[in-house]
């Protein structure tokens, strides 16, 4: 069996970290001008309406 083996490239943790969070901040700005009925939904939406099954 072969194991295969590759090097990563060195970075600037300082750089990256900073374009990171530049990069999230910008997507919560973005998220902000968005109306939040257009958001999608995590939780699940329950109803006390049972289902009715029709045919």
């Amino acid at each position: 069996m072969v194991q295969l083996s590759f090097e990563l490239p060195e970075i600037n943790r300082e750089e990256t970290k900073k374009v990171v969070e530049t990069a999230l901040e910008k997507y919560r700005m973005y998220l902000l001008t968005i109306p939040e009925t257009r958001i999608p939904k995590i939780t699940a939406a329950y109803s006390l309406i049972s289902p009715s099954l029709t045919n």
